[in-house]
């Protein structure tokens, strides 16, 4: 897995698409009814620098967040993990980014 490396008090910026494919039909961008969410914690500590946030929609089925991180932040891997609920589907995406 290639893991993005970003300095320590910059902006990241996580994109996500979200598709559905009902059965016999084709495969397509949707919003899912509960949202998009993201929750962003530190890989090593557990520690949660995002909690269960909601992503901005910029389109029918992409959304996008931007993780401002802080010069005093862990140095380190982080997880992104992207949670998109829905009444019948539920995606679940994750994203490994490393602060140096």
């Amino acid at each position: 897995m290639n893991v993005k490396q970003f300095a320590r008090g910059t902006v990241v910026k996580v994109e996500a698409e979200i598709k559905r494919k009902p059965p016999f039909q084709t495969e397509s961008y949707y919003d899912p009814s509960a949202g998009v969410k993201v929750t962003i914690t530190h890989v090593e500590s557990g520690d949660t620098a995002v909690s269960t946030t909601s992503m901005t929609k910029h389109d029918t089925g992409k959304y996008f967040y931007y993780w401002q991180t802080d010069s005093n932040d862990r140095y380190g891997q982080y997880k992104i993990e992207i949670l998109a609920d829905d009444t019948y589907d539920a995606v679940r995406r994750e994203i490994l980014v490393e602060l140096v």
